[in-house]
């Protein structure tokens, strides 16, 4: 993923802040189903580019980076997740159509909801977080 830092302080009294952004582009591909933005995958062949601190970045090098991530994000595969409880290797493979939207990569009882939110432990559910 393409992203940002910078340290910087308001002024020389006060500490150094380190900052960081991850920078997006419009969503393409099945995920533009689920949401109107992505991170921007940084295509292998300009990682150097991206991160040698002795190129000044400029527009010219982020249209190129979006103009190359657009083919791998139209590339990525969505995998399923279930619970602790639903663990096995059907998780490994690709769903056959994630373009059909998130309630239909889902699986039939998608609709239903989780049972819990929160963390738990095998054989111990997560807590509602309800009294």
């Amino acid at each position: 993923m393409a992203g940002l830092y910078s340290w910087w302080r308001p002024d020389r009294e006060s500490p150094w802040r380190l900052t960081a952004t991850v920078i997006t582009r419009q969503a393409v591909g099945p995920i533009a189903a689920l949401h109107d933005r992505t991170p921007l995958i940084l295509p292998g062949a300009l990682v150097r580019d991206w991160i040698d601190p002795a190129i000044h970045g400029d527009a010219a090098l982020v249209d190129e980076v979006v103009a190359a991530a657009a083919p791998l994000a139209r590339s990525l595969l969505s995998f399923p997740v279930a619970p602790l409880r639903g663990d096995g290797p059907a998780l490994l493979r690709p769903l056959p159509d994630a373009a059909a939207g998130p309630d239909a990569a889902a699986g039939p009882d998608a609709a239903a909801g989780p049972e819990t939110t929160g963390t738990g432990t095998p054989g111990r559910p997560a807590t509602t977080g309800a009294p």
